[in-house]
């Protein structure tokens, strides 16, 4: 498997004005409980495109790497966004995702190359109405 590199928005959707919105959105963070980071990730070879989901709990001190195909990219890519999201929460009070635990639940894999985002968006769906241990057994069960 090709190591992932990370895939900006900018990257993706060719904007260039969109600083001021995402600092503006991104100031009203800390107020949640958890917050909800959909992921792209790139194979460095060009080669795909893939979609996970990390979930910060901030109230317990969690985050969750949810990801139907993992990698040892995936956790590169996701200090990379807690490192962006460290510096964004450091203007309204500090938040050290450094000390949070990891949790990266065996969920189901995708069978094919191209449902990465369906299980994302499952993954999203399920886990703020459900413990992180029953989203597996409920893919099982719908899948």
């Amino acid at each position: 498997m090709v190591a992932p590199k990370m895939v900006t928005v900018n990257e993706l959707l060719g904007l260039t004005q969109i600083r001021g919105y995402v600092e503006k959105e991104l100031s009203n963070l800390a107020k949640k409980k958890q917050i909800f980071v959909p992921i792209l990730v790139r194979a460095l070879d060009g080669s795909g495109l893939h979609w996970y989901l990390l979930v910060v709990d901030i109230e317990n001190g969690i985050r969750y790497i949810l990801d139907s195909l993992p990698s040892r990219g995936t956790r590169s890519a996701t200090e990379t966004v807690l490192s962006a999201l460290e510096k964004y929460f450091a203007k309204g009070g500090h938040i050290d995702f450094s000390s949070f635990s990891t949790k990266t639940p065996n969920l189901k894999s995708q069978t094919n190359g191209s449902d990465c985002g369906f299980y994302m968006l499952l993954y999203m769906e399920r886990f703020g109405r459900m413990k992180i241990d029953d989203i597996n057994e409920k893919c099982r069960m719908m899948y």
